[in-house]
């Protein structure tokens, strides 16, 4: 009797832990906490992000997107896990939070993708930076929340950039752009584009830029050299100075220039709260701030 009580129960704790298994392979199969698989035929990456890092890296192997990421967080009950499905041509990535505990955070986690350089990115991130570079995708679009975007070495016709809480690095970058920071500066270096700027409590630095510039920021500075205008500009600032060093003939563009409490200067001339300088149909440049001084000035080369 006792020999085949033992034996049901064997066979019933054996039976158990073949379900087990298998609901566990099961899962396995839709989610990926730990990734490194490839994808074929990919023209478009969707990323959602949270708490990682993103990497974009290009690599000369067809439409292939090679893909590898691991989440971990701080305790074993985390349970952040990587999903991904391709739909089309697109392909979706993006994290699972199966913890019970929503405060559970994650730690040293990344996405990193080897992509084709024409590739075109639709990529969020949340508490993590994002890092892209040698791409000629059409259209890209990058958004963080907590975190670093850095873009290097891209060709595209746009591209669209907010972080919520860290600042935004823009390096050898042909586009119409849009970058928004919240709390953080946005650094523009050897780029051709129109630029749409606009940051919160960070400056705005630009060096080798050209293209028409709309900048505005509320407590910083608007710092430029080396800039050639190719359209009507404006530059804003609620709380910090404007100084620009244009590459073009100071005298070939207009000014319209407005400031509450501080002084102007147009090369050497010198100002008071307000100056309108025409010279013909030419670019104008039109300069406001509250409580801090501008001066436009021509690019010499120091």
């Amino acid at each position: 009797m006792k020999q085949t009580q033992y034996l049901w129960w064997g066979s019933l704790l054996t039976l158990m832990i073949l379900i087990g298994y298998s609901y566990s392979s099961q899962a396995q199969n839709k989610k990926y906490p730990f990734v490194d698989t490839t994808y074929a035929d990919i023209e478009r990456l969707e990323v959602k992000g949270r708490f990682c890092r993103v990497k974009i890296e290009t690599v000369d192997n067809g439409n292939n997107v090679a893909m590898e990421g691991k989440i971990r967080g701080f305790n074993r009950k985390s349970r952040f896990e990587i999903m991904h499905e391709k739909i089309g041509k697109t392909l979706r990535v993006w994290i699972d939070d199966l913890s019970e505990n929503s405060a559970t955070l994650a730690t040293k986690s990344y996405l990193h993708f080897k992509v084709p350089a024409t590739i075109e990115l639709d990529i969020r991130n949340t508490s993590g930076g994002i890092f892209a570079s040698n791409l000629k995708g059409q259209e890209h679009r990058l958004r963080t929340t907590s975190g670093m975007i850095n873009l290097k070495d891209v060709q595209a016709q746009k591209i669209i950039t907010k972080s919520t809480s860290g600042g935004i690095r823009l390096h050898n970058v042909t586009a119409a752009i849009g970058a928004r920071a919240t709390s953080g500066m946005v650094k523009a270096v050897n780029v051709k584009g129109d630029l749409h700027i606009r940051t919160s409590a960070g400056g705005i630095r630009l060096k080798n830029v050209e293209g028409g510039l709309q900048l505005k920021t509320s407590a910083a500075a608007i710092i430029g050299e080396q800039v050639l205008l190719t359209s009507n500009s404006t530059f804003k600032t609620s709380a910090g100075r404007i100084r620009m060093k244009f590459s073009n003939d100071l005298k070939k563009l207009n000014f319209d220039l407005r400031a509450s409490a501080a002084k102007l200067w147009i090369g050497e001339d010198r100002y008071r709260k307000r100056v309108i300088l025409r010279n013909g149909q030419n670019i104008m440049v039109k300069g406001i701030s509250s409580a801090g001084s501008q001066r436009y000035e021509a690019f010499t080369g120091k």
